[in-house]
């Protein structure tokens, strides 16, 4: 498979191996009687695209990887499948306008950004998955008033398009539309935006395929900004592939993994 849905429940026999090559990321599952073996590794850019997935019966393909590469996941018998989901990230983004942004006094437009998804690896088709793989390791900063009012933050940058078609599409990467309001008398510079992930839903475009979040809204007034996460498809027909993170249970434990995955691979 090339370019095309990488994200379902793939057949996996004996000894073999998935190979899915998203974006920056490499993630391999290798199947043992029991034990599931996982591995991953990122290039440099970080903005690279395409995905592409094969399936590599017992010695083909693949190539060696050293044992400590790997993550091993054990259980009784491991299931025949394996199954690959999308999500969003486990912190909010605070993404950068490479070109300054003003939007004009009582104006209202709508800007797209992406951020980076991570990969569910289950086994067969169990609701909870062994691990969560980010295709990217971002660099981190404080969203807050104050050093001691805030939290820690993804940090990202974007070209703020204002033309959906305009944006290059990337199977590694979800977009969110973002409703700028000016109610302010003078222009709004806009420095930055807050992209609240853990709050939102992502929905898959079956029209196109392209992976998608709930709309946000940010309304500038004489008191500061306030952002609102607006529930629901982004489009017509868009079919929910993740709930919010915030409305999930056990995330703890799968954002201490993703810390480990995201550090040094």
């Amino acid at each position: 498979m090339s370019d095309g849905q990488w994200w379902g429940t793939h057949e996996v026999g004996p000894g073999g191996r998935l190979e899915l090559t998203l974006g920056p990321l490499t993630l391999w599952v290798s199947r043992f009687e029991r034990e599931w073996r996982i591995g991953a590794t990122r290039e440099g850019d970080s903005l690279r695209g395409g995905a592409e997935l094969h399936v590599h019966p017992r010695g083909e393909g693949g190539g060696s990887v050293d044992d400590t590469e790997w993550d091993r996941f054990a259980q009784r018998e491991t299931a025949s499948r394996v199954t690959l989901s999308p999500a969003l990230m486990d912190r909010a983004f605070v993404v950068r306008p490479y070109a300054k942004l003003h939007l004009l006094p009582h104006q209202e437009v709508v800007v797209y950004v992406t951020t980076p998804l991570v990969v569910r690896v289950a086994d067969g088709e169990a609701t909870a998955p062994m691990v969560e793989v980010p295709v990217t390791q971002p660099s981190e900063t404080w969203h807050g008033r104050t050093t001691m009012d805030g939290s820690v933050c993804y940090a990202g940058r974007t070209h703020a398009r204002l033309d959906r078609a305009e944006l290059e599409q990337r199977q590694s990467r979800a977009t969110t539309a973002i409703w700028l309001l000016n109610r302010h008398e003078e222009p709004y510079w806009v420095e930055r935006l807050y992209v609240p992930v853990t709050r939102m839903a992502l929905w898959a475009d079956e029209a196109t395929g392209d992976l998608r979040t709930d709309d946000i809204a940010v309304t500038r007034g004489r008191d500061g900004e306030d952002v609102s996460v607006r529930p629901g498809a982004p489009v017509p027909g868009a079919v929910r592939v993740a709930p919010p993170r915030e409305l999930q249970q056990g995330v703890s434990v799968l954002q201490m993994l993703n810390h480990f995955w995201g550090a040094g691979r």
